[in-house]
């Protein structure tokens, strides 16, 4: 008569702590907030990358590493990295630009440049950038970019480097995306 207690007591214990439980939480969760906060962190981080690789005196291999490097890491995080970006630098002397396209958009694309009506059709692969050289512009020109469906004017001065920078999460059916122009 005794054991039967004994049980009683221990299921009764057992349903207490169960019912105290709180409920079963899934094992992954994939907070929408963090796109934003990665988003925002990257729109910083384009602009020192590209300022790093020019005390470096590489810009366009900088610039491929610390893309390549972004589009790992944001794996971790279940997301999808997709970014373009164009970058010219002037050379006060000879009055040329040098204009430099990286595409990591998941596809190869052809890019169509207009700076001043000087017109190039530029192919770029995926993960990878070009570069093309503009001879005796103004101190101010106008560079049109056109690649995939997307298409960006901008105004920019000869002796700065100047910057567009396209970024792109994506989880799932949710997108965040930005445009960095420094």
């Amino acid at each position: 008569m005794k054991a039967q207690f004994f049980i009683l007591g221990a299921i009764l214990l057992c349903s207490l702590f169960f019912i105290g439980l709180p409920p079963g939480q899934p094992l992954v969760q994939s907070p929408l907030q963090d796109m934003d906060y990665i988003l925002q962190n990257l729109e910083r981080e384009f602009p020192h990358a590209l300022n790093l690789g020019l005390e470096d005196e590489n810009p366009r291999q900088t610039m491929e590493d610390f893309t390549s490097w972004v589009r790992g890491l944001t794996q971790n995080f279940l997301l999808n990295f997709s970014s373009f970006w164009v970058f010219a630098e002037g050379d006060p002397l000879t009055g040329n630009v040098v204009v430099s396209l990286g595409n990591y958009m998941g596809s190869d694309m052809n890019v169509n440049l207009d700076l001043d009506g000087d017109q190039r059709n530029v192919f770029v692969q995926d993960g990878d950038s070009q570069s093309t050289t503009f001879s005796s512009v103004g101190s101010s020109y106008d560079l049109s970019v056109q690649f995939g469906n997307e298409a960006r004017s901008f105004t920019w001065q000869r002796d700065k480097v100047n910057l567009f920078a396209l970024i792109e999460l994506v989880r799932g059916e949710n997108i965040a995306r930005s445009d960095v122009v420094a």
